[in-house]
């Protein structure tokens, strides 16, 4: 059964906090530090060089997740060229189909966990084949552009699947364990089997994803109808085909992302709005169109600083950083400096 959880304050406020003990519960030795969520100079305190590396070691963390964030979204985005909302669906169906499963099937964990990735597969495909795609057509035929009325569904999909979730499973937060989490510490340092996981198994993906679409026939495709999807048809491509099947590999990635979230801190039916926003500054600052290991460097660069600037800032300021980087590459971006950079990075790895 899935038991009750605490409830969030974000998507990485359990890995972002170092008040805790290496096994998740409060330590007094840290509590003095930090229980009023306050950065160490605003405290009088001197600045140790263990609350660096531990800054550090939650901003790869972090950086590990907003990465596949933005790659995952970013491969959906970027093909398909719809303003999917509805990944927060995927993120968070996939961990309530996984807590359905634990409940009421006889499947081993791993057999729920497998469940949950299908329902996100079908979930991306099925909101992809009959309701965006009727949509674009239908604005198509008008001679207007899909991207609002894509967008408005694809939020409407999104609130729907929430309150669906609030209705069958209440809003109390619930837990849904990928594995038997353990503490360890190195030194002052301390991190879990779950981040050492997610960090190993989230660059394993972004780099199978970059030598699929580098390296495959199909990925090839995917990557032809993103530069041209024109073009693509001419010669022969299957567009809506491409369309399936990056919302399925997408939807997939999203509903993996929500299970570690609701492993690390809990599920609840308002979890996905913040991995969005993230998996978007992510994409959008790396560029959408680019491939995923230049995403997933940016995303590690976005959660390095994220968490380094909780020694200065309040862990709760931690969102505004993030926009703030987003704004400051908005205000940049048609300056002499956005150009220059551009052409000093072309040997970067896309």
């Amino acid at each position: 059964m899935a038991s009750p959880s605490p409830s969030p304050t974000s998507i990485s406020a359990a890995r972002t906090s170092s008040c805790r003990d290496i096994n998740g519960e409060s330590d007094p030795s840290w509590t003095s530090r930090c229980s009023d969520g306050l950065p160490l100079h605003k405290r009088g305190q001197t600045m140790t060089g263990s609350e660096v590396m531990q800054q550090t070691v939650n901003g790869v963390v972090d950086g590990s997740t907003f990465a596949l964030l933005g790659a995952s979204y970013s491969l959906i985005t970027s093909v398909t060229k719809r303003f999917h909302v509805a990944y927060v669906a995927t993120y968070l169906g996939a961990v309530y189909a996984a807590i359905w499963s634990e409940d009421h099937l006889p499947l081993p964990h791993i057999g729920d966990i497998a469940f949950g990735l299908v329902v996100a597969a079908l979930m991306g495909v099925l909101i992809e084949a009959y309701i965006y795609r009727r949509i674009a057509a239908r604005a198509a035929r008008r001679g207007g552009d899909p991207l609002i009325p894509v967008f408005i569904a694809s939020l409407g999909l999104t609130i729907v699947a929430q309150n669906v979730v609030s209705w069958v499973w209440n809003t109390q937060p619930l837990s849904f364990n990928l594995i038997t989490n353990k503490g360890y510490s190195l030194g002052d340092v301390r991190y879990t089997k779950l981040q050492v996981l997610a960090v190993l198994l989230y660059w394993l993906i972004l780099l199978a994803l970059w030598a699929f679409l580098k390296w495959t026939k199909q990925g090839s495709r995917v990557t032809g109808v993103q530069v041209n999807p024109q073009m693509a048809q001419v010669v022969g491509i299957n567009t809506k085909r491409i369309f399936i099947l990056v919302f399925a590999i997408g939807s997939v990635l999203a509903g993996l992302l929500g299970m570690f979230e609701s492993s690390t801190v809990a599920a609840q039916p308002s979890m996905g709005f913040n991995a969005m926003f993230y998996g978007f500054v992510v994409a959008f600052v790396a560029g959408m169109e680019r491939g995923p290991l230049r995403i997933a460097v940016v995303g590690l660069i976005v959660g390095l600083i994220q968490s380094l600037s909780a020694l200065w800032l309040p862990l709760q300021y931690a969102p505004a950083v993030v926009f703030s980087i987003l704004l400051v590459y908005l205000i940049l971006l048609p300056t002499d400096f956005r150009r220059y950079f551009t052409r000093r990075t072309t040997a970067t790895i896309t």
